[in-house]
Parts: C-alpha cells; sequence; structure tokens
C-alpha cells in the first residue's frame, strides 16, 4: 500500500512538496534525504512540517493523486509553488535527486582537516555506517561525527566558523580532562571533546551531554570528569544493555496516595491490592 504526503512551510503556511511514500510509518515523508535543490534551499531558510493527504491506498492510486495535487498546487517551473521537478505520476523518474550527487565530509575534529568526497549520499552512509544523516535548522548536515555539504567551499567555510568559535571545545572551563569508559570498560582520558569524539565515534555535543548527567551514555561510552577506583568500578557495573526483563523496572508501575500525596514504585500485580486502599496510578 501507499501514501501521498506533503510537506508545508511554516513562513508562508503553503506547501511546497508533493510526494509519495510506501513505507509503514511514514518515513519518506519525514526524510531529509532523497531530495531536489530546490527543496533544500526551501528549508534552508524556514522550518516546515509534513502532513499525509491520503493513506492506505495502491500505489497507482497514489500515482493519480500525486498528479491532481501537483497540478492542484502547480510546480514553481509552472508558476506555482511546489518545488517538485516532474509533474507526479512517476516516481524518481524524470530527474536526477539529491542522492545522486556528490557529496563531501569532514570528521569534526581539530587535528584533522583532510576533505572526504564520495559519489552519492548512499556511498558515505555506506563508509560510515551511518543510519541516516541529520540536518539542522541552519541547513548544517551532520552523521556519525561528520560534517557533510554538497558543496565542498561551505564545508570548508563551515569547518573554519565551529574550529573557530570553539563550539562544544571547551566543555567545562574549569574542568582541563575528563575520562572515557569504553564498552569493553577500558577507561581513556582525553583533553577535549574532538580528539574523544575521533576515538570514540561519539558527537561531540552528546558527549558534553553525558559529562553533565544530560545523558547516560554517548555512543556506548560512558564519560565523567573525576577518576577513582570508587568511580571506575560503579561506572564498570552500569550495564547499557539492561532492557525488558533485565530491567529492574520491569512489570512496575508509580502509584500515589492522593491523601499524603506519597509516591512509590510497585509490581504491577500488587496494583489492584493498592488501588482498594485508596491509592491512584501516577508517574514519577
Amino acid at each position: 500500500m501507499a501514501y501521498v504526503y506533503r510537506h508545508i512551510r511554516k513562513d508562508t503556511n503553503q506547501p511546497f512538496y508533493i510526494g509519495i511514500g510506501s513505507d509503514k510509518y511514514f518515513s519518506r515523508a519525514k526524510e531529509l534525504t532523497r531530495r531536489n535543490d530546490y527543496w533544500n534551499n526551501i528549508t534552508n531558510k524556514t522550518e516546515w512540517y509534513w502532513q499525509i493527504l491520503c493513506d492506505y491506498i495502491s500505489y497507482e492510486e497514489a500515482k493519480i493523486k500525486e498528479i491532481e495535487f501537483i497540478n492542484l498546487y502547480k510546480r514553481k517551473d509552472d508558476g506555482g509553488i511546489l518545488s517538485n521537478q516532474t509533474k507526479g505520476g512517476e516516481g524518481t523518474l524524470g530527474f536526477t535527486p539529491s542522492n545522486s550527487k556528490a557529496i563531501f565530509a569532514k570528521f569534526i575534529s581539530n587535528e584533522n582537516n583532510e576533505i572526504l568526497s564520495f559519489n552519492t549520499i548512499n556511498d558515505f552512509l555506506i563508509f560510515s555506517k551511518a543510519k541516516c544523516i541529520s540536518k539542522r535548522k541552519s541547513g548544517q548536515m551532520f552523521a556519525k561525527g561528520y560534517l557533510l555539504s554538497f558543496v565542498k567551499n561551505d564545508l570548508i567555510g563551515y569547518t573554519k566558523n565551529i574550529l573557530m568559535t570553539g563550539k562544544h571545545k571547551n566543555h567545562n572551563p574549569s574542568k582541563k580532562s575528563f575520562y572515557g569508559l569504553s564498552p569493553d570498560k577500558i577507561e581513556y582520558k582525553f583533553t577535549d571533546l574532538y580528539s574523544a569524539s575521533k576515538i570514540t565515534g561519539a558527537m561531540p555535543q552528546n558527549i558534553s551531554h553525558a559529562l553533565i548527567g544530560k545523558y547516560k551514555h554517548a555512543n556506548k561510552w560512558i564519560f565523567y570528569y573525576e577518576t577513582n577506583e570508587e568511580t571506575i568500578n560503579k561506572n564498570k557495573n552500569l550495564d547499557l544493555s539492561k532492557k525488558g526483563k533485565n530491567n529492574p523496572s520491569y512489570g512496575t508501575c508509580w502509584i500515589k496516595n492522593s491523601l499524603s500525596n506519597e509516591r512509590k514504585r510497585i509490581k504491577k500485580e500488587e496494583l489492584e491490592n493498592w488501588i482498594n486502599n485508596g491509592w491512584t496510578t501516577n508517574t514519577k
């Protein structure tokens, strides 16, 4: 089955793209890659959101609906407002999407200024083992510690700006170094976020968040400032793989006493008895 979606720009509240998807979770409607240059120019200037127009229809019906909606709003080439490069109903036939363009990548590190070149986005995804590419409101694209751009000169400029401003470089001015515990429970000492990112593969901002306690880990590495036997043993005993029944919180819920406002966590099989005694279910 398939669906038809549209992208709407927030600055004018007008649609600027009509498309078709056939996945289960509307992933194509949300995807930032495999878009044409017109689409990228618009999303670099304004925020946007997606909307499903038709759902649970055959792919042939979706192509007909796509043609109808494109004809309704009209492409920019036809004096309309859409960034579509075809009149619809033909999938990716008739034009070359951005995914087939060359893309440049620069690892976010103050030690290595090498810029890598890839024939397509897919080539980069295979090289970096990234599942997707993140795009900021500023238009900058990131994946697996790499800064990306379709224009090499823009990438050089962005890289200089990041390194000169020192964004995320100083995780905490009062702390000259910090430590990282690998998934194999080996401790490393780092002096800056970029060198840590290069070794661990985690984004610098994610390492920073892990250091201040906002994240429990970054790319399965645990980061902390102080190092002593107690800290190391505590982090070594932290199992990041405890999910489902292995998690001590599995099969529990929070309840609240409406009179005393007391809250506690109990096993779900005990819930009925607590409810009969005047307690109610509640989040933490």
